[in-house]
């Protein structure tokens, strides 16, 4: 509890005051995030480092029209002719709290970009979101390799966790679906790639014994497995799902190189814990509740329980375990729950989470080396995710 107020002392401790609110202002800073270009307008995060040639140190949000500048980049420095506004939002019951997220993100201001013969571009060095840089050379050649589908956005957010350009109808098929988990990086997916590398290592580690007998083979597959969580996480800017699950998994990962014995409940607590230190205002979102309400779900389903001979059980535990739990929680958070959503989620999770995912990773890495290669990855990627598309489309019907 104190931790949260010294947390949020820290990222309020400068607010825009009101005499400027509406003006125009010189501000300095870094670009923190990757521009969304969307209609005719970029949207960004921007770091500030001085507002009118004064230090200030705090998160703002600014777009731009008709995409001025060109050569908006992650991690670069500028300066701006802008006006800015503090952040306000509907307090509709209901409705998306916008204030509370924008606390959440430490987003302290929002406005846009005056043309000016002012901005201009101060400094690119590659180790200012050295990160973001990565992700953004990736999304642009993800965009170019793309077709302009109705799925293809999705693509790029299995990706990067860039969701910005998927459209509300969009949205209203997974909410219709309950399969709106499965269209972020968070658990599910980090989880299933770093236990398909964990399992991949193990068997490669088993067959060379020279290897097996300096490190064991599941030390081993836990190191690599850790490493591709952390790459994962990676890709998606250390966004929240993606940061909790990468806590979540290293906990297990470590345990595992460590070869000390960790309960189910330990991890999940002791990855509560530090995420609740990273950032303690997490309890503002809706994933936060949901992820780690989901994953106590799986344990409390599947830990400890007597052996059953009833092969729907077996087969459907966790399907159903999650259906039946997760209903609560979604008329608490969004007044509403899918009565469709066992069915369409025992579809979609194994197409996305063992097919799709992995073909897009493969074709991210194949586009580093080869254009033409990777694009026939992620086009392929794309061709399986529509035909799910059509399939979940039916269900929201």
């Amino acid at each position: 509890f104190c931790w949260t107020l010294l947390y949020v002392h820290i990222i309020t401790s400068w607010s825009l005051p009101d005499n400027l609110q509406g003006k125009p202002l010189l501000v300095n800073g870094y670009i923190g995030s990757l521009p969304n270009n969307a209609e005719n307008r970029t949207s960004f995060l921007f770091a500030l480092n001085k507002i009118q040639n004064k230090n200030v140190h705090a998160v703002i949000k600014l777009s731009l029209e008709d995409n001025d500048l060109k050569n908006l980049r992650a991690g670069d420095e500028w300066q701006f002719l802008v006006k800015l506004k503090r952040i306000h939002g509907m307090k509709n019951p209901g409705g998306f709290d916008y204030e509370a997220r924008a606390l959440q993100e430490g987003i302290l201001a929002s406005g846009y970009v005056i043309k000016s013969p002012a901005n201009l571009q101060l400094s690119s060095h590659w180790y200012h979101g050295a990160i973001n840089r990565i992700r953004q050379k990736l999304k642009d050649k993800m965009e170019i390799n793309l077709p302009h589908s109705n799925t293809s956005p999705w693509i790029i957010a299995l990706a990067l966790g860039e969701r910005q350009n998927i459209s509300a109808d969009n949205w209203e098929v997974l909410r219709n679906t309950g399969t709106n988990h499965l269209m972020a990086i968070a658990g599910l997916h980090i989880g299933c790639m770093s236990g398909f590398i964990f399992f991949l290592v193990n068997w490669f580690w088993r067959r060379i014994p020279r290897l097996a007998m300096k490190i064991p083979a599941q030390s081993a597959g836990s190191f690599c497995a850790l490493i591709m969580a952390l790459f994962y996480a990676a890709l998606a800017g250390f966004s929240l799902p993606a940061e909790r699950t990468g806590i979540m998994l290293s906990v297990v990962f470590i345990a595992a190189i460590l070869q000390r014995k960790i309960i189910a409940w330990q991890a999940w607590s002791i990855a509560l814990f530090f995420v609740l230190l990273v950032n303690p205002l997490s309890v503002l979102t809706e994933s936060f509740w949901l992820s780690f309400g989901t994953v106590a779900l799986i344990i409390y389903g599947v830990s400890g329980r007597l052996n059953c001979h009833s092969l729907w059980w077996k087969l459907g535990r966790i399907q159903w375990v999650i259906a039946v739990g997760l209903v609560p929680a979604g008329i608490w958070l969004f007044q509403q729950f899918s009565g469709t959503a066992f069915i369409a989620n025992c579809i979609a999770i194994p197409c996305v989470a063992f097919v799709i995912v992995p073909l897009t990773l493969l074709g991210c890495v194949v586009l580093l080396f080869s254009m033409k290669c990777g694009g026939y990855i992620l086009l392929l990627a794309d061709k399986l995710l529509s035909i799910l598309w059509q399939i979940l489309t039916w269900f929201s019907h």
